[in-house]
């Protein structure tokens, strides 16, 4: 208990207990022992006296002259205290005695013994003593005293015990707060300057007087401090160099990705118009083949920014909501050609309890499964199989943690090479970096990723026989027990996180899902949900007709009518993102497109002709200029529909350029601009947006890339981004 107390009361309780049992003593013990003494003094006193009065009193009897007995007498009543005295013989008679006062004489042991016989009380003490002459006994004497006196000297040394021990314990504890205060207040200085370290104040320093112990811990406080703010200002220099050094070693990947994409755009865009031309077979083989390897070029490129955006601490996650089969199944069709190409058998397998809709960052996890599934078919050999698996591991409240694993059939990876396998540029041995290619950074951006997301990544192998790559991720879905918990639920939803879908059950306590569906239309933050209502069929038949409900289902529900029923509801929202559109780019797209003046601003030759040969085949009229003041002078001249505008260009760049453009008048200030530029990090994305421009294109750019933000810059869509 007293460790639970502040050092300044542990002294204080020491101290007065310490100076509390002094009192004590000076109270009670000491008056004590003082009464003891006192009463023993006393009685070796009073025995005296009556030793001294049989010794007259024997002498007197001895020769016979009672004259002396009375002398003897006379002289013991000079003692204040004597009450009472009486000399007898052995037969009892009186010889003579002394008693003004007639009290009665103390009982007493009798007059045969041989040693002083002492009786008391409170406030008398009485004495038999024997009394002889020569060896003869001749009686005996008694002699009585009073012990008011030392009853009065007994009342004032306690009196005097008690003042002393009030004296003791008010100096004692005064002095107990003296010392307290001298040892707890450089204690607490101390702590109120640790105090103040610890949240930052790395000058603080503490006053020392004196050269004791706690001065000397000051000194040595005040030494620990100063080495601390040193060591501080050390850290703090080599944190600043460590940032520094991260800093420009991304700005080094961002400019040579930059550098890169640019020659990059140029071999990727006259391939790819190359590829549209009519060519023989072998001009076809070869174009393709050079296609393939600029995009391969393309995707380590991709991944060493990745990579560099990571070990800066600049990796976004977004929380959007998305059809989590639709992400998977996409994936695996990605790489379905380049599976079968191997002979590789690709399965994908989504067990039952898996969310249809989640909320996550779609775009990395899409990226994860894309590197381990890559990974997967690169490694197996042909008749080998990768299986694709996502099933739910638990789900407490909202909150669904689901496990997407993907296992080979492939070489397998030694076990003491698992462990450094995540690591960046790392491969199971030279022989598979020599075989198979690659940089070694997907599986150590793949484990950066999950494990920003809040999952975990890890693997189980085993040589020539196969390897299965997992991650477990905590994904959110929202439920409601009731139609009143789903309103609940939606109104404490922020406006950016509504869901796009809800399904209902027809037949629930309080309100139905026709009277929640009904709410959730009248609500403008929740009207453009789309409401799937599972129902019996009867209901179903009677809920035709004009209704807040998009689908009903009858139940029992199949998963794939719930499925396709989902699909069909969100599949137009997939339609319209520029990512779907990219990945599902067509072989040939002449004829396509919306006939426009387009004017490209853009220094590069070459990028010039790639960009006028793309806009040609999409039958665009274009004008070209070589910067930012060569594109307003341009439009001093003439009208556009769209501007492409590249960043980086000398005399004047695209940022200010669009600025500028902006900041004319007339409708040319609002003339669509589009950033076509080989910057391709999230920053430079916004950086383009702050200035003005309405959509962003990275490069390298194909042609249906092109053609769909030409679009989107004609329709109007100005939220593409």
């Amino acid at each position: 208990m007293l460790n639970r107390l502040p050092v300044r009361r542990q002294l204080l309780l020491a101290n007065v207990a310490v100076v509390l049992l002094i009192a004590l003593f000076a109270a009670v013990y000491y008056p004590a022992v003082l009464q003891r003494r006192t009463l023993e003094s006393r009685r070796d006193e009073v025995v005296n006296l009556a030793e001294t009065v049989a010794l007259g009193v024997g002498i007197g009897l001895g020769i016979s002259e009672l004259p002396v007995v009375s002398t003897t007498f006379e002289w013991a009543r000079r003692d204040p205290a004597l009450l009472c005295v009486r000399a007898m013989d052995v037969d009892g008679f009186e010889l003579g005695s002394y008693n003004p006062t007639e009290i009665r004489y103390a009982d007493h042991p009798g007059w045969t013994g041989t040693e002083p016989a002492v009786t008391e009380d409170r406030d008398r003490m009485d004495v038999a003593v024997p009394i002889s002459y020569r060896g003869t006994a001749l009686g005996g004497l008694h002699l009585g005293v009073s012990l008011a006196s030392v009853q009065d000297q007994l009342r004032a040394d306690r009196r005097a015990g008690l003042f002393a021990s009030a004296v003791i314990f008010l100096l004692g504890g005064l002095l107990s707060l003296v010392v307290a205060a001298r040892i707890v207040r450089p204690l607490e200085s101390l702590r109120a300057a640790a105090d103040r370290i610890a949240g930052g104040s790395l000058d603080v320093r503490v006053e020392t007087h004196g050269e004791d112990e706690f001065a000397a811990l000051g000194r040595e406080f005040n030494s620990m401090a100063g080495r601390l703010n040193e060591t501080m200002d050390e850290l703090e220099t080599a944190r600043d160099a460590a940032l520094s050094a991260v800093r420009a070693k991304a700005d080094f990947l961002a400019t040579m990705s930059h550098e890169i994409r640019t020659p990059m755009n140029g071999v990727l865009g006259m391939l790819d118009l190359l590829r549209r031309t009519e060519l023989n077979e072998t001009q076809s083989e070869y174009s393709t083949t050079a296609h393939n390897s600029a995009e391969a070029l393309l995707g380590i490129i991709n991944d060493i920014l990745d990579f560099s955006k990571i070990e800066a601490g600049r990796i976004d996650l977004e929380a959007v909501e998305f059809e989590l089969r639709d992400t998977i199944e996409d994936v695996c069709g990605l790489l379905a050609a380049g599976a079968d190409a191997k002979e590789v058998e690709l399965v994908c397998i989504i067990e039952d309890e898996v969310p249809h809709v989640v909320t996550a960052d779609e775009g990395r996890l899409r990226q994860v499964l894309l590197n381990l599934v890559g990974n997967a078919i690169k490694f197996t050999d042909s008749g080998g199989e990768v299986v694709v698996e996502v099933s739910g591991v638990a789900i407490e409240g909202d909150e669904v943690r689901l496990r997407f694993s993907v296992r080979d059939s492939g070489i397998g990876i030694a076990e003491d090479v698992q462990e450094s396998l995540f690591q960046p540029f790392q491969q199971a041995d030279a022989s598979t970096t020599r075989r198979f290619g690659g940089t070694g950074l997907g599986l150590a951006i793949s484990r950066r990723l999950v494990e920003a997301m809040g999952g975990e990544i890890g693997l189980e192998s085993q040589r020539r026989v196969g390897s299965t790559f997992w991650f477990d991720l905590s994904i959110r879905c929202t439920l409601a027990e009731d139609g009143p918990s789903a309103l609940a639920t939606l109104q404490a939803i922020p406006d950016s996180e509504i869901p796009s879908l809800v399904i209902l059950d027809m037949q629930m306590p309080g309100m139905d899902g026709l009277a929640v569906a009904q709410m959730l239309k009248r609500d403008p933050r929740t009207a453009g949900m789309k409401v799937i209502l599972a129902t019996s069929l009867s209901e179903v038949r009677a809920l035709e007709g004009d209704s807040p409900i998009d689908i009903r289902l009858a139940k029992p529900i199949r998963q794939a009518a719930l499925h396709r029923a989902i699909a069909g509801l969100l599949q137009p929202r997939e339609e319209a993102r520029p990512e779907s559109a990219a990945r599902r780019e067509p072989e040939a797209i002449e004829g396509e497109g919306v006939s426009a003046r387009v004017l490209l601003v853009e220094d590069n030759p070459v990028n010039q002709m790639v960009a006028q040969a793309m806009l040609g085949q999409l039958r665009h009229e274009v004008e070209v200029a070589r910067n930012g003041q060569e594109a307003l002078d341009a439009l001093g001249r003439s009208k556009y529909d769209v501007i492409l505008m590249d960043c980086q260009m000398p005399v004047m760049d695209g940022f200010e350029a669009t600025r500028a453009i902006r900041a004319l008048d007339g409708d040319v200030n609002r003339i669509p601009i589009v950033a076509m530029t080989a910057n391709a990090m999230k920053e430079d994305r916004q950086r383009c947006l702050d200035a003005g421009m309405n959509d962003y294109l990275a490069k390298p750019v194909s042609v249906r890339d092109l053609a769909s933000v030409i679009g989107r810059a004609l329709e109007g869509d100005r939220t593409a981004l």
